[in-house]
């Protein structure tokens, strides 16, 4: 990512917007597309804006779900609608905004609840074979965990397969984030509790659009929100629509 900012910077790109990979490690190609006047617009994955703005850089927006809040959205489904249980975290990589401020939004609703306890915590990487190995293990490990959080579709997709291959399916509650075409099907099968959708197209068409409002000299918000939404069996049949 840091070559291709440079590389945009370079042809003199009119805007850039970034995805950020990592929540610091792109700051100094940041400054560096600001001492050239051109706007940098973050979409879907956030910076640490603070670690920029001391490196003297910023960006104009950022353009997507509040990714805390969202995950939220599962972690209270969990809370209000489960009768407690020994709960699996599947982390992604860290240095990745987005992902740890899933993780802490799903956590922070459980978290101290009564009847619910986080047994295990695990990087899988964000890799469904990964979160596959992962759910086997802890199956082994813990095995009264029935509830399972993982920050990304693939883990999630993965820890279900164990689950099934395992002979589990519907003991074991799974819930995951991106509502992937893989996580649709599993909801209305049953095997997965609930997915976080995120609406990337409408992320997209933020992003662009804040683009040419900035360019045509506009002031844009800190943070331009987008929408997300929880996916249950309640709703699952509608989503789309």
């Amino acid at each position: 990512q840091i070559q291709l900012v440079e590389n945009a910077i370079a042809s003199k790109f009119d805007a850039i917007i970034l995805s950020a990979a990592d929540s610091k490690a792109l700051n100094p190609v940041i400054v560096k597309a600001n001492e050239a006047n051109i706007p940098v617009i973050l979409v879907n994955d956030t910076i640490d804006e603070e670690a920029l703005a001391a490196d003297g850089g910023f960006v104009e927006t950022y353009v997507g779900i509040d990714q805390y809040e969202a995950a939220s959205l599962a972690g209270e489904y969990a809370a209000n609608n489960l009768d407690g249980g020994k709960i699996l975290l599947l982390e992604g990589p860290s240095g990745v905004d987005a992902l740890q401020q899933r993780l802490d939004g799903f956590k922070d609703q459980v978290e101290g609840k009564e009847g619910f306890e986080i047994v295990s915590s695990q990087n899988a990487n964000c890799d469904r074979n990964e979160g596959f190995g992962v759910m086997q293990n802890v199956m082994t490990s813990n095995p009264d965990v029935n509830i399972v959080w993982a920050v990304n579709a693939e883990m999630g997709q993965g820890a279900i397969q164990a689950i099934e291959q395992a002979g589990k399916t519907g003991t074991i509650s799974v819930f995951d984030f991106d509502a992937s075409d893989d996580d649709i099907e599993a909801i209305k099968e049953g095997t997965l509790v609930g997915s976080v959708a995120q609406y990337p197209g409408l992320q997209a068409e933020g992003a662009i659009q804040a683009c040419l409002d900035v360019l045509s000299g506009k002031k844009l918000d800190p943070h331009t929100k987008t929408k997300a939404e929880l996916i249950t069996k309640d709703n699952v049949d509608t989503f789309g629509e």
